[in-house]
């Protein structure tokens, strides 16, 4: 009787012990598949990028390459879509994103069939200048030939034209020489470096347009578990914005970016502090000093005061990943 007891007992601890074990099994599987339903899609990761690698595209006012990039936008945005749905993304904040990437694209390529059309009226420009170069030099070294013949039957004085003539041929050749180098036209000499400072009221429409883009990333990374906190991505966007709009003069715009940094800064300064608090106090210096030149409505000097601000929002990058 006592040994069909003791292992009845055995056997209910060993039914225990199987189920205790089943069950941490399935919350680990659990734990594992909630941790990969939450880990943002390469699709969403190749938005932000294509995203990035955009506006410095277009910064550099390579219109061509900004086509090809768009147009990959498209088709990241059309795989993540899915799962962005599943996460619970609203209609309304994908119509925003899509009207967006529509307004970008119109301009973009419209901007690409431009720049092609122009660049193909400055070759003939070029090519026609070279060939009335040409035609010119040739003219010369025809009249110069005639006058030695002519001179060639005269004596002494004729010795000394024909010499004369020789050296006028060989000054000519030598200015061929640098007259072969290819030729420049100023369209092309522009300057390469800040070429947003140089940008047309158009250039500048696809600049902000690039910009505002970056405004639905934050939102897109929230409904996913990310390691960069959707604040610097927010912060970005409006700094971003401010140096577009000042060139553009927007500064009531500007002031409602300036309002938001308020509010969303503090919210990530503590995450900061406790890693670098040397790399927030820079930061918040130059959003101080960045408000004092938008209140003169300088643009440079915003420029300049947004660019520093976006390098220190890069190293709080770095540090918080």
């Amino acid at each position: 009787m006592k040994k069909h007891y003791l292992f009845n007992i055995v056997l209910l601890l060993l039914l225990s012990l199987m189920l205790l074990v089943g069950c941490q099994k399935k919350q680990e599987k659990s734990n594992t598949d909630s941790s990969e339903s939450n880990s943002p899609p390469s699709a969403l990761e190749d938005l932000q990028k294509l995203s990035e690698e955009l506006i410095a595209t277009v910064s550099k006012k390579d219109w061509a390459g900004g086509a090809e990039q768009i147009k990959s936008m498209h088709s990241k945005w059309n795989a993540f879509f899915a799962d962005a749905q599943k996460k619970g993304m609203p209609t309304e904040k994908a119509d925003e994103f899509n009207k967006d990437l529509n307004t970008l694209t119109t301009l973009i390529i419209s901007k690409a069939m431009e720049d092609s059309k122009d660049k193909a009226a400055l070759e003939y420009k070029k090519t026609a200048l070279e060939l009335e170069r040409t035609m010119s030099k040739k003219s010369e070294s025809s009249q110069g030939q005639s006058g030695g013949e002519s001179s060639g039957g005269s004596d002494g004085s004729g010795g000394q034209s024909g010499n004369s003539g020789q050296s006028s041929q060989s000054g000519h050749g030598g200015g061929s020489e640098s007259s072969e180098k290819e030729l420049k036209l100023p369209e092309e000499a522009l300057p390469d470096s800040y070429p947003l400072m140089t940008a047309t009221p158009d250039e500048l429409e696809i600049a902000h347009a690039a910009v505002k883009l970056t405004k639905h990333i934050p939102y897109m990374t929230e409904l996913f578990k990310t390691k960069l906190p959707s604040e610097i991505l927010i912060l970005k966007y409006h700094i971003r914005n401010i140096k577009i709009s000042s060139k553009q003069g927007k500064w009531d715009e500007i002031k409602k970016d300036l309002e938001e940094i308020d509010e969303v800064w503090p919210r990530l300064q503590p995450k900061v502090m406790e890693k670098k608090d040397t790399l927030a106090i820079q930061f918040n210096q130059s959003v101080v000093e960045l408000k004092d030149v938008v209140a003169q409505k300088d643009s440079t000097l915003t420029t300049i005061k947004c660019d520093i601000a976006l390098e220190n929002i890069k190293k709080i990058s770095e540090t918080l990943e």
